[in-house]
């Protein structure tokens, strides 16, 4: 439960009327309120439909005029939603200014402030006497919410009578707001995550690189020794050959005959958190890949994720400009045309390997 502490409470303690059973009964009540407001506000994802429903749920449950969940954006308090039962709904934006210096001073602080008869209340001057009746508000609590040090948001319940405020009214606003607060940071940061995540996807699946995330297995030496296919992209399915039926499968279930540099190269990588780049020649598929690898988490994480680019056709035209070189050094001294065949015939053969 939210502590209540410090809060300032501008009428005489109340306390004494409620008898035992009547706290007890109140108490009761509290729980089940918090437990349907739980339950009501678990599943929304919109922020905006956060506010609203802890509003409303609020302003029932205490039977007030009105409820306001604001968000504080520097000098303003913003409220996209007011509950308003015999008082105007407050929306808009509202100078935090216009609060009153002393009101304003004690939400930075993160003071809680209850207050039971406006008319009454030796706190306030003349003028500020004034301002409440003119609003129509007789009693009020008023609770800022301070999350490192800076003040993020309010909430408030007016009535426009006077009103000796229960303890557990007191406490029921102050567990709303900290619950509405919560509330809306977790369904700001799951959105974030969605987005985030939908950006990932996209990138993912559109660029050319090939992108594979593997798990690393060890041996008790920590020894890599294998690898398992977690996610691949488009790109890396025709690079490779080797469609999304490869996912879940271990590198030694798909390839007779694996690189054991590479299984050294990714175990490395699972291990230390450095990343390398290197060429490497896949026997098992004919196909020279220019790859990056880079470990996916921290230093508990077997993960690694591997960028690769099919450079095939680049190492040919290497290896055939290599050749002609070679080739040509050959040739150039020689003079004799019958020798030049020779030469030619030999080089050739080496080189294609028939």
């Amino acid at each position: 439960m939210s502590s209540l502490a410090p809060f300032t409470r501008h009428d005489a303690q109340p306390g004494a009327r409620y008898t035992t059973l009547s706290i007890r009964k109140q108490r009761e009540r509290l729980q089940v309120f918090l437990l349907t407001l739980s339950d009501a506000l678990r599943p929304l994802v919109d922020p905006q439909d956060i506010q609203v429903l802890a509003a409303n749920l609020l302003g029932e449950h205490l039977q007030i005029n009105q409820a306001s969940y604001g968000e504080v954006c520097g000098e303003y308090v913003q409220i996209s939603h007011s509950y308003a039962k015999g008082l105007p709904p407050m929306v808009g934006a509202f100078r935090s200014g216009d609060f009153g210096k002393r009101l304003v001073d004690g939400h930075r602080a993160g003071r809680l402030q209850v207050c039971s008869n406006t008319t009454s209340d030796p706190l306030f001057d003349e003028q500020e006497r004034k301002v409440f009746a003119a609003a129509h508000i007789g009693a009020y609590i008023a609770v800022p919410l301070v999350k490192a040090g800076e003040w993020v948001g309010l909430l408030s319940v007016l009535n426009i009578e006077p009103r000796d405020w229960a303890p557990t009214e007191v406490e029921a606003v102050a567990e709303v707001a900290e619950r509405t607060w919560a509330a809306v940071e977790r369904a700001r940061a799951e959105r974030a995550l969605y987005r985030s995540e939908e950006k990932y996807r996209s990138l993912f699946e559109s660029i050319d690189e090939g992108v594979a995330t593997i798990e690393v297995y060890f041996d008790e030496q920590d020894k890599a020794i294998d690898y398992k296919i977690l996610e691949i992209n488009a790109a890396h399915e025709a690079m490779s050959g080797m469609g999304r039926e490869i996912i879940g499968k271990r590198i030694r279930e798909l390839m007779s005959d694996v690189p054991k540099n590479l299984l050294e190269r990714v175990g490395q990588v699972a291990l230390t958190g450095q990343s390398i780049r290197f060429e490497e020649f896949v026997t098992g598929l004919d196909r020279w890949f220019d790859i990056y690898l880079t470990r996916d988490g921290g230093s508990d994480s077997r993960r690694v994720i591997s960028v690769s680019n099919n450079i095939t056709d680049r190492k040919r035209r290497e290896h055939l400009q290599a050749f002609l070189l070679t080739l040509s050094d050959a040739l150039r001294p020689i003079v004799d045309p019958e020798q030049i065949q020779v030469i030619a015939a030999d080089l050739l053969g080496e080189y294609l390997q028939v």
